[in-house]
Formats: C-alpha cells, sequence, structure tokens
C-alpha cells in the first residue's frame, strides 16, 4: 500500500525548507528577438506635407494603399505631396483622421475652428487631393451651415445674416474661380441679401455708416465672379430670393457629372418684366434718396 504525504507536510516543508522538493522548478527565460526591419517595397508610403508657414508644417506619412483607397487619381509609389499654404494643419490632420477611420469629423478644439470656414477648407483639401467622397460630404456640412438661417423679413435692406465677409474673402482667396462650393457661397449670399442691396450694393454699404464692413466692397470691387453674382441677382423679387441657393444635392449631381453651374435665374422663371424691373429701379433710387437724407415714409 502506497503511503501518501503525511498530512501538513507541506506546510512543514514550506517552514523549514522553502526550496525543498515541492517547489516548483524554474523555467528558462526565452529570449526575445528584435522583429525585422520592415521592407519599404513592401507597404510603399505616402508623404503628405501641408501648413501655412514653415515653422507650422508638417508631414504625414501614409500608407499608399489606405491613402489611394479614397482618391480617385492614380499615385505614382513612395510619392510627396504638398498642399498650399493656405490650408492649416488642422484641416489636413481631419482628413488624415477621416481616411483611417473612413468617419467625417473635424477637431473642435484646433485654434482656428470656425463652425463654416472649416468644413469649407476640408472642402479644398478634397478637390486639391481627389477625395470626391470627403469633398462631398463636407460640401454637405457647409450647405447645413449656409441654410441655418436664410430667411428675409421682407424689409428690402439686410445683408446675410451668418456669412460674414471673411468667409467669402478666404473662399475669393483660397478657391478658383468655377468651383462647386465657391459657387454656392456666393448664391447663399445672393439668396440672404435683399433686391435693394443687389440692386446698389456698394451704395448700400456706404449708408451703414460706422457700422459698414468695407470688405464687402473690397470684394464686390477686387473679385468679378462675385460682383457678376450679386448682380445678376437683382432682378430676382424678395419674395423669391431664397430660390436662388439651389438644394445641395443639385449642386453634387452638377459637379459629378462635369457641368457647369450657370445662373439659378437662367435655369428658373425668376425673372422680372423689363418695364416692371425698370420701375423698381427708380422706387429704390428714390428710398435710397430718403434714407441718406434722413426722411421717413414709403415709397410713392
Amino acid at each position: 500500500m502506497q503511503r501518501g504525504i503525511p498530512r501538513l507536510r507541506w506546510f512543514q516543508n514550506a517552514v523549514t525548507d522553502p526550496q525543498g522538493i515541492y517547489t516548483a522548478p524554474k523555467q528558462p527565460k526565452s529570449r526575445l528577438l528584435s522583429p525585422p526591419a520592415p521592407d519599404p517595397t513592401m507597404r510603399p508610403t505616402i508623404a503628405l506635407i501641408g501648413g501655412t508657414s514653415p515653422r507650422t508644417q508638417r508631414t504625414w506619412h501614409l500608407p499608399h494603399a489606405l491613402l489611394q483607397s479614397h482618391i480617385t487619381a492614380p499615385l505614382p509609389l513612395d510619392a510627396t505631396l504638398t498642399l498650399p499654404l493656405t490650408l492649416p494643419t488642422s484641416a489636413i490632420q481631419n482628413f488624415v483622421d477621416y481616411i483611417y477611420s473612413s468617419i467625417y469629423t473635424v477637431n473642435k478644439s484646433a485654434r482656428d475652428y470656425h463652425s463654416l470656414r472649416t468644413h469649407i477648407r476640408a472642402c479644398n483639401v478634397g478637390t486639391l487631393l481627389g477625395a470626391t467622397v470627403y469633398h462631398d460630404i463636407a460640401l454637405r456640412m457647409v450647405y447645413t451651415q449656409l441654410t441655418l438661417e436664410t430667411s428675409l423679413d421682407g424689409s428690402g435692406i439686410g445683408l446675410p445674416s451668418n456669412i460674414g465677409a471673411e468667409d467669402i474673402r478666404i473662399i475669393c482667396s483660397e478657391t478658383s474661380p468655377g468651383s462647386v462650393v465657391r459657387i454656392m457661397m456666393f448664391d447663399s449670399v445672393a439668396a440672404q441679401c435683399s433686391q435693394y442691396c443687389a440692386l446698389n450694393f456698394r451704395a448700400y454699404i456706404r449708408m451703414q455708416g460706422e457700422n459698414a464692413d468695407t470688405v464687402w466692397t473690397e470684394l464686390y470691387t477686387t473679385y468679378p465672379d462675385f460682383a457678376a453674382r450679386i448682380n445678376k441677382s437683382a432682378t430676382v423679387e424678395n419674395g423669391m430670393r431664397e430660390r436662388l441657393l439651389r438644394g445641395v444635392d443639385a449642386y453634387l449631381l452638377k459637379t459629378s457629372l462635369g457641368e457647369g453651374l450657370g445662373y439659378v435665374e437662367d435655369e428658373l422663371d425668376l425673372k422680372m418684366e423689363a418695364k416692371k424691373l425698370l420701375g423698381k429701379k427708380r422706387r429704390l433710387k428714390l428710398k435710397r434718396r430718403r434714407v441718406e437724407r434722413g426722411i421717413e415714409g414709403e415709397d410713392a
């Protein structure tokens, strides 16, 4: 008959002989080897360089396959893409975050964050890199911001309530004429300003006195396509001006088909008769003179 281990023997040995026969043997340490360095030819990268100045410039090294999956045009292996100095690093980082997550988000904690301009710059990044899906999502966000306050009070006087002159200045300086986001912004200005303002844009700005934003006048005189858009909308009465801003799908459809965006006045029946327009201009000029002279009263 086999004799088992006496009771409390383990406890006795643990006290009198900690290194006794019941101690588990030590296992030899395995030697960890460093993984071999990756072969650059196995995973080519694209260098994306951007920033508003040499001091703030950054370089992102992105996997070629990952970046190519979000860009329509073919990219050469180990290429270097340099974006214009007008784009801050936060706009490029938003795009980098997007290609890794496929979720459109913007960093609202960035120092240069703006509820409208950040999405405008996202459109610019998408256009410059050929990231069509990213551009279209950003364009929808721009449209959402533009349509937050697009109502006219019918007074015949007023500039856009949720678009500042600085927003249009950025659009004019950072985009090229004919770009869809530029046309959308101009259409929104035309839709939100009154017919009186469109007919006498520079005069209306001067009438604002000390509260006038002179940047509007500079934009009107510096950028012909902006002035042409405002002048074209002068034929549309206040009650129909909201239709000057198309639906966002109309802008996206035009660009996807490679077609240019004309004036919505030419596509819809928004024009007034010539005689009626002439009479309207005369009454508005009379109203402007009365405002300048401080005379109150209704138009004759």
